[in-house]
């Protein structure tokens, strides 16, 4: 199990990474007419910062994020209550 310090230093390297990545895409980026900024990668950093917060704080916490096929973490939904025979996930229609 990895510790605090390495999950840390992962998230760290992944941004640094990802911080690159935009620096070049901004460079690099053909149509000079409609050129990429910073803000473009919004979402990007936004998804990458929750992924890496959630599965490592997971790691550490001891928890098991569990995996699909897909390898994307789902969550783990079930019933607030123990008396609950199921959780509805659909919801009610607009009046």
């Amino acid at each position: 199990m990895p510790t605090k310090e390495e999950c840390d230093d992962y998230a760290v390297t992944a941004l640094e990474q990802f911080d690159a990545f935009v620096r070049w895409s901004i460079i690099h980026w053909p149509d000079q007419h409609a050129p990429l900024t910073s803000d473009d990668f919004h979402a990007g950093r936004r998804e990458l910062s929750a992924l890496l917060g959630a599965r490592l704080n997971a790691t550490n916490n001891g928890e098991i994020a569990s995996i699909n096929k897909e390898g994307i973490g789902s969550p783990s939904v079930g019933p607030s209550d123990p008396s609950e025979q199921y959780v509805n996930m659909n919801p009610a229609p607009w009046p």
